[in-house]
């Protein structure tokens, strides 16, 4: 005879079923979270699940409104948001600012990182900070925090502005008299900045004087602590370099060898690398270098030393008269090393590892990019941790981006010729003060935008929170002054 379930079999039965619906519930709910952490998202049109692309947008202010394809978003900079693979139109805007606005390509299941945007304002009054009787060099240095100018070509004084506060104080430093060899002839001579080290206190100081040149290290810290390297060694030097690792220790040529020069210790180490035309370092522990012409060979090199190694070591050699530019430059991007070669008007960007100069390990480099461009190439240089591989021809530059795997060329406006490498205001703006106008531009060549009147070759300065930036400007009356424009409102 038949008998019904008793109770405790159905409460067994029902709580297995509730346990079974939940743990489905949850796993329906955590895949969903999953694929949408992924970018994943339903195209209602096509019925198709697709993954997207994450883009992580903020500015300089942030709080920018944010339209992507004419849709405005709730939220404002800095935040995120994913996309459909393809082009997207992004505009950030800002009461005050000036309307920024590119068009960017998202890849899927990839981050795009839109976290750059400078906005600047609508208008930029300039406000003279302080007068000065003439600018002939400037340079900021590298923590913005101090800005340095020489005034006069003859005159052996230093300005430092402390660019750190919102009221900067200029202060004025007079090389010691045994720091520098009297001209002769007044007219010939000249004091210009080179280089600041890379703590921030000690400046290279160019001199040239009755067909002359001397080095001076000035301690800005302590001016009596200022010496004369030229005299000291008791030889003659070129393109001398700060260490990257050692403030007291330059890298200079010396009768075409490059040679470590340890100020403190008075000593000059034997030729690291002989006949070199130009060298630079690619990270604390790295020499890069190009080769003059080797009149036996009739080639070229480009290659890179360790610290510590016995011998220099080749990276490519090229058979040629030395008649077109040949440059070398290095990075490292997410823990790769990237190597870029200018050769003419050919860069090629190589990745793979630099074992010590000295190792028998094999030097293994792959080309993943080659750039052309219509001229020879001025400048190379490798910025931005690695990412930017530039190379600048006349008055045109091309960025090789790493992260978008992208080239773009532009052309930098205003009239005469560059002459110079550009310089970059931080990672992602270039600057140029090019016919007088000082221009922002971003990497890519977007956004341009006319920033403030600067004095012929001289530099600007960003103030350490970006509220500021300072420039040497000349007026009317051709009277020098030292201004800023407030970026931050």
């Amino acid at each position: 005879m038949y008998s019904p379930p008793s109770s405790s079999k159905k409460q067994a039965v029902k709580q297995v079923v509730i346990y079974a619906a939940m743990t489905t519930t949850v796993l329906v709910v955590v895949s969903i979270l999953i694929l949408i952490m992924l970018g994943y998202r339903f195209d209602r049109t096509a019925g198709t699940l697709e993954q997207g692309g994450l883009v992580q947008l903020n500015s300089i202010p942030s709080g920018a409104s944010l339209t992507i394809n004419a849709a405005r978003l709730s939220a404002t900079t800095g935040t995120k948001t994913t996309l459909a693979p393809g082009q997207h139109a992004i505009t950030m805007s800002r009461d005050n600012y000036r309307t920024w606005q590119k068009t960017v390509e998202v890849k899927s299941g990839t981050i795009l990182w839109l976290n750059y945007t400078r906005l600047i304002p609508t208008e930029l009054p300039v406000e003279d900070v302080a007068s000065l009787p003439a600018v002939t060099s400037s340079m900021p240095s590298p923590n913005r925090e101090r800005y340095a100018m020489t005034a006069q070509k003859t005159s052996p004084t230093v300005r430092i502005a402390n660019i750190d506060a919102d009221t900067p104080e200029i202060t004025t430093l007079e090389l010691p008299e045994a720091s520098y060899t009297p001209a002769k002839d007044a007219a010939s001579e000249t004091f210009r900045l080179h280089a600041w080290d890379p703590s921030s206190r000690y400046l290279l100081l160019e001199h040239l004087y009755d067909g002359e040149r001397e080095w001076i290290v000035v301690d800005t810290d302590n001016i009596s602590n200022t010496r004369n390297i030229t005299t000291v060694f008791d030889i003659a030097m070129t393109k001398p370099q700060f260490s990257q690792s050692d403030d007291y220790v330059l890298y200079a040529l010396i009768s075409g060898d490059i040679r470590r020069v340890d100020i403190e210790a008075a000593t000059i180490s034997a030729p690291l690398v002989r006949n070199v035309a130009e060298f630079s370092f690619f990270d604390s522990s790295t020499l890069l270098y190009v080769t003059n012409v080797n009149d036996s060979t009739k080639s070229r090199s480009v290659g890179y030393r360790s610290e510590g190694a016995s011998e220099p070591r080749a990276i490519r050699t090229y058979s040629d008269d030395g008649s077109v530019p040949l440059h070398v430059t290095a990075g490292k991007y997410y823990n790769q090393t990237y190597v870029g070669i200018a050769h003419d008007t050919t860069v090629d960007v190589l990745s793979g590892s630099l074992p010590s100069s000295d190792s028998d390990d094999p030097l293994t480099l792959t080309a993943i990019a080659t750039l052309s461009t219509p001229e020879p190439i001025d400048f190379l240089s490798n910025k931005t941790d690695g990412r930017f591989f530039v190379a600048q021809h006349e008055n045109n530059f091309s960025v090789y981006d790493l992260e978008l795997l992208k080239a773009t060329t532009t052309t930098i406006r205003g009239e005469g010729s560059l002459g110079s490498e550009l310089r970059w205001l931080d990672g992602y703006t270039v600057w140029s003060g090019l016919g007088g106008t000082l221009r922002f531009y971003e990497f890519d060549g977007a956004n341009q935008n006319e920033i403030m009147p600067i004095a012929n070759n001289q530099r600007p300065a960003l103030s350490p929170n970006s509220r500021y930036l300072y420039a040497p400007t000349v007026d009317d009356k051709g009277e020098f002054h030292f201004s800023r424009v407030q970026l931050i409102l």
